[in-house]
């Protein structure tokens, strides 16, 4: 009998949910749960269907997710009353449910009542089935070792917050102290998609409160940033604890505090996971002249991180 119940096809979100439901009956290891939204009504449902196996699950949780409604923060205690391991990476988008021995599906569906066809008013989903091989498992395992694990004491912190926050207001942000404590370690040798490079020099939204452009737009949606929103304080905070940001910063420790464009982008070449990866030409045109550009636009007092041009050469140097 052939496992992979779609294998090679799209599926819709019915179809999505009627794979995952039959897996999760015939799990043989434990499985994993990715996706930006999750709600607590399908955790339930999970826990209905899943036996005595374990799911570890990832999820993104920005603050206005749980304002909104687009997660729930009760997912936690479900996890934790399964004995589930509950992730959070506040760059995640991707929806991955790897349910062993059935394979992994991905897809556009978030674990929502919208995303797999409980709602009246569902979206229109599509997702494939691929199977659950070595490389697969491993990219999937590199997602969790990027993310951050909760513990008690720490959704401690984010549940204060949480019901903290003021929901008049037209966006909220996670307090910075906390937001340090759960924004994902980023190294020089962490794998970076150009998906997670910023695309556009940055003037646009910082200076001007416009995206005109496609890049502009790639980069409002890189950073969670809603469209109707130029809260300049806001978009820094979210380009202080970008991947790209953060892997930059890394960059510069590891070099003593100083680089060169040069320096940079060989950086960044070595952790593109694309294949092929682009050229370096292409590399510094597009993304490294784009990190520069957001640097000094946002200054040496908030990046730590000062712009200098001795003899042609473009510096980034970290203060003092």
């Amino acid at each position: 009998m052939n496992n992979y119940l779609f294998n090679g096809k799209l599926i819709n979100q019915l179809q999505s949910w009627e794979w995952i439901k039959r897996s999760l009956i015939g799990m043989d290891q434990d499985g994993i749960l990715i996706s930006a939204y999750i709600k607590k009504s399908i955790l339930e449902e999970i826990v209905g269907h899943i036996g005595n196996k374990k799911i570890k699950i990832l999820a993104r949780w920005n603050l206005m997710d749980l304002v909104g409604g687009a997660s729930d923060i009760d997912c936690y205690q479900i996890a934790l009353d399964n004995g589930w391991d509950f992730y959070i990476d506040m760059h995640l988008h991707a929806k991955i449910y790897s349910l062993p021995p059935n394979g992994i599906l991905l897809g556009s569906a978030n674990a929502t009542n919208a995303g797999l066809g409980f709602s009246s008013s569902s979206n229109h989903e599509a997702g494939t089935v691929v199977e659950a091989d070595q490389e697969n498992l491993n990219f999937i395992e590199n997602m969790f070792r990027q993310a951050v694990k909760l513990d008690d004491k720490l959704f401690s912190k984010i549940k204060d917050a949480y019901e903290a926050c003021d929901r008049k207001k037209q966006i909220v942000e996670w307090p910075n102290d906390l937001l340090d404590e759960i924004t994902p370690k980023v190294f020089k040798n962490s794998d970076l998609l150009i998906d997670e490079c910023l695309h556009s020099d940055g003037s646009g939204i910082l200076n001007e409160g416009v995206a005109n452009d496609e890049n502009s737009l790639h980069d409002l949606s890189l950073l969670g940033i809603p469209l109707n929103v130029f809260d300049r304080e806001f978009i820094v905070s979210k380009f202080l604890h970008s991947k790209i940001f953060l892997f930059t910063s890394s960059v510069l420790k590891d070099n003593n505090g100083t680089i060169s464009y040069g320096t940079l982008t060989a950086a960044l070449h070595n952790a593109l996971v694309e294949d092929p990866k682009p050229y370096r030409s292409e590399i510094k045109e597009k993304f490294i002249n784009s990190i520069y550009s957001w640097i000094r636009l946002v200054g040496p007092e908030l990046t730590n991180i000062r712009y200098e041009r001795p003899n042609h050469s473009e510096l980034l140097k970290f203060v003092g």
